[in-house]
């Protein structure tokens, strides 16, 4: 993968990325204004309690809408960053936001009433959502174990590798179609098993970035961002209310800043 093929990757995920914002938002506004949004039986999904901790399917609807917006300003902060630097961490990173884009896809789920018409768009919302989950968290951990230049020459194979087995275990995972989870996933049975994964990887993924960032005389502030990105990431997939949507944007955006600030630092020091 050239340095100019990636560069304009980066440009055209945060095209897409700002197109989908665009259609998102306005098919938000289209379902509010006739109706539709409120009448569908998400609305059941609200429980009791008091403001901050209670079920509001909106907050779903925003923490999507939040994937799309951080996806473009990011991939594009990326570009300006990094654009003259060969960086193999970035290029994971980037397939980490590509899976948060591809999760934003739950949000057809209630914005067209989707929930139990078995359609192909349902299934598809649903294998979305699987693959996103399997592929971010893998990208991060390869973001840390392939961020040597020496690694080059297994760039684009890991990187197929990445996406064809994320692909093939969300297209054949089974999916309970007849259950629709209060923040828009479609129900399967393996729930435990994808959130073990996450963990695992997340522990994984911390322990070798300190452990490189000690061998290398590297600060640890590197470790401190990827695992802000890790909490804020879990908080806002499970955003259903407005404290855990609030705590994910805060976490997300915080780690993300840091994360890429003291990464871009190190090349400076490097070159």
């Amino acid at each position: 993968m050239t340095l100019r093929f990636r560069n304009r990757l980066n440009l055209i995920i945060s095209c897409i990325a700002f197109i989908c914002l665009l259609v998102n938002s306005l098919l938000l506004v289209y379902s509010i204004w006739n109706g539709t949004f409120m009448e569908n039986d998400y609305l059941g999904l609200l429980n009791e309690g008091r403001i901050l901790t209670k079920n509001i399917p909106l907050c779903v609807i925003i923490s999507l809408l939040f994937k799309d917006l951080y996806v473009g300003v990011i991939t594009i902060v990326i570009y300006r960053s990094f654009v003259k630097t060969q960086a193999t961490d970035i290029i994971f990173f980037t397939l980490f936001l590509v899976s948060l884009l591809v999760d934003s896809a739950r949000i057809y789920i209630p914005l067209l009433n989707l929930s139990h018409t078995y359609s192909q768009l349902y299934i598809f919302c649903g294998n979305a959502g699987v693959f996103a989950r399997l592929l971010g968290p893998i990208a991060l951990l390869f973001t840390v174990i392939m961020g040597f230049t020496e690694q080059w020459q297994n760039l684009e194979k890991n990187i197929l590798i990445l996406l064809i087995v994320s692909f093939f275990i969300a297209e054949f995972l089974p999916l309970n179609t007849a259950v629709t989870n209060d923040n828009f996933t479609v129900d399967h049975n393996y729930r435990k098993i994808l959130t073990a994964y996450a963990v695992i990887t997340a522990i994984v993924t911390l322990i070798l970035q300190f452990i490189n960032n000690k061998n290398r005389f590297f600060s640890q502030m590197t470790t401190v961002g990827l695992g802000l990105l890790f909490l804020g990431n879990a908080f806002i997939y499970y955003g259903t209310n407005i404290l855990k949507l609030s705590i994910g944007i805060i976490l997300l955006t915080t780690g993300t800043i840091i994360f890429i600030q003291r990464l871009h630092n190190q090349y400076l020091w490097l070159d």
